[in-house]
């Protein structure tokens, strides 16, 4: 496995590298987008990068035998370099938030015990937002880290998309079952510009054991319909193990559920701090979910 990461290190554009483990021997697949879900096991291992842009599938690349006495991890690897992750947006820091003129999102019912929990908002756009072919301006927005058009849920338990559990045009940035405690800097906030909504997620995941902050951004541009970005800058210990993250839609038009999606990951640690997220639904059957090093760019 160390032979296959130091082969991705030295192939443009490589952001994750498998390794076919076959007898401590076997081919390494690096790979220049890890935007498609692979099964790792004690026969398959992998490692991601942080950085690197997202390119088609690279071809097969044998190397020399591994040497290492290591035991199979339970699950990948994951490897960062340093100078590619500004500590504003590492998993441990303090939530901070990022939107420069921030809209609370209104329509929440009161809290619970100090929490906000299960809930969701609603607020008109100054444009159209679309995906999958469905236009709207109104957008409903749940704590539990999801936009829906047209039908809004409070539904936590997570699932992989396309899912019957979600309005069938839906958008998650990082669908996980999260809390907002009352009188804290925690929240849902939204800004519009004429051009660009951008929504922010400061909540906690549902673990009782720990305090595990999540920090995220859904970004929609004007320009770009059909296209929706995720911003991450801090995402829980677990890196997205419990979340599903992509869109779903339908093009049938006559079906009461999702029937198509793009997703990136299902309970998998690939969400990562500094990541961005892109989803595009524009290529329809084959839209796909894509990541790449997050840029803070203010909205125009």
């Amino acid at each position: 496995m160390i032979a296959c990461m130091e082969a991705c290190l030295n192939i443009e554009g490589c952001v994750e590298t498998i390794w076919a483990n076959n007898t401590n021997t076997g081919p390494c697949y690096p790979k220049l987008n890890i935007g498609a879900s692979v099964n790792y096991n004690n026969h398959r291992w992998g490692a991601i990068l942080v950085w690197g842009a997202p390119k088609p599938y690279g071809p097969p690349v044998v190397v020399p035998e591994p040497t290492f006495s290591e035991e199979p991890a339970s699950s990948m690897a994951v490897v960062t370099t340093v100078s590619a992750v500004p500590s504003a947006c590492q998993t441990g820091q303090a939530p901070l938030l990022r939107l420069t003129a921030p809209t609370p999102l209104s329509g929440l019912s009161p809290p619970i015990d100090g929490r906000y929990d299960d809930d969701y908002g609603s607020f008109e756009l100054p444009f159209d937002v679309e995906w999958y072919g469905q236009v709207q301006r109104i957008v409903h927005v749940g704590i539990n880290g999801y936009i829906t058009l047209i039908d809004p849920t409070t539904q936590f338990e997570v699932r992989g998309m396309p899912s019957s559990w979600l309005p069938k045009f839906a958008a998650a940035p990082f669908w996980d079952d999260l809390y907002i405690k009352e009188n804290t800097d925690q929240g849902i906030w939204y800004q519009t510009t004429e051009d660009h909504l951008i929504i922010e997620w400061i909540a906690q995941r549902q673990d009782p054991t720990i305090t595990d902050y999540v920090q995220f951004q859904l970004v929609y541009a004007r320009a770009r319909p059909g296209v929706l970005q995720y911003r991450y800058f801090i995402t829980g210990n677990g890196n997205g193990n419990a979340a599903s993250v992509g869109v779903q839609g339908d093009l049938t038009g006559t079906s009461e559920y999702a029937t198509i999606a793009a997703t990136f990951s299902y309970r998998q640690s690939r969400v990562l701090p500094c990541i961005q997220i892109t989803c595009d639904t524009n290529g329809n059957s084959s839209s796909l979910c894509t990541s790449a090093p997050f840029t803070e760019v203010a909205p125009s």
